[in-house]
């Protein structure tokens, strides 16, 4: 994951943490306050948290991480979670 986070994203690095299930998480920095963290949770699934300080640059990140993702072959389920930590959105919902 690291090599393909990496190829678009130059601000990318492995970080050590006890808080992670292998100890390393990879971090991407981008723009002024954002950044991104995958944490491989299973032999096959990473979790991808994100903040940004507009929405709209976290769109742009989702939409170019996505592309990238997927012209590696990596499937990728989008969630979205509002300010109190509720579901907002998500690929596998539709909201009202």
């Amino acid at each position: 994951m690291f090599t393909i986070i990496k190829q678009r994203f130059e601000r990318t690095h492995i970080r050590e943490s006890a808080h992670y299930e292998s100890g390393q998480y990879i971090r991407t920095d981008f723009g002024h306050e954002g950044y991104i963290t995958f944490e491989k949770i299973n032999s096959k699934e990473y979790l991808i948290r994100a903040d940004a300080e507009l929405p709209g640059d976290l769109l742009q990140l989702a939409t170019i991480l996505d592309k990238v993702l997927k012209e590696n072959q990596v499937n990728l389920i989008f969630e979205v979670y509002d300010r109190f930590n509720n579901l907002y959105a998500s690929d596998k919902i539709k909201r009202e």
